[in-house]
């Protein structure tokens, strides 16, 4: 059983072999590859395929624009963690923010 030729892969094809053919000849006869790919910009021409693959466009955390802080991490226990926030909320403020204050608040002598 022989298969038809799709017109347009053929076409496609030939597109390509063309594209190929000019680069080459032009590589050859001693045009440096940024002369190429410039001479394809202005002729509206892509001269290098595109880059396949990777991570898909938009993936990953998006910027926020500012540099991160570092962060601190610890362990306290539930009672701790309820006496915390009860005080956070008396003094209306954020857990993040009334933390702070504390840490501002206490003395830095003799800490090491």
């Amino acid at each position: 059983m022989q298969v038809k030729p799709n017109a347009a892969l053929e076409a496609a094809r030939n597109y390509v072999e063309a594209k190929r053919d000019a680069f080459r000849s032009a590589l050859a006869e001693g045009a440096t590859l940024t002369d190429a790919t410039a001479k394809a910009e202005e002729a509206g021409e892509n001269a290098l395929p595109k880059r396949r693959g990777g991570a898909r466009a938009g993936a990953g955390r998006k910027p926020t624009g500012r540099v991160a802080d570092a962060a601190l991490s610890f362990r306290v226990t539930s009672e701790f963690k309820a006496e915390f926030d009860r005080k956070a909320r008396a003094a209306g403020l954020s857990g993040v923010e009334f933390l702070k204050r504390l840490v501002d608040a206490a003395p830095s002598d003799g800490v090491r």
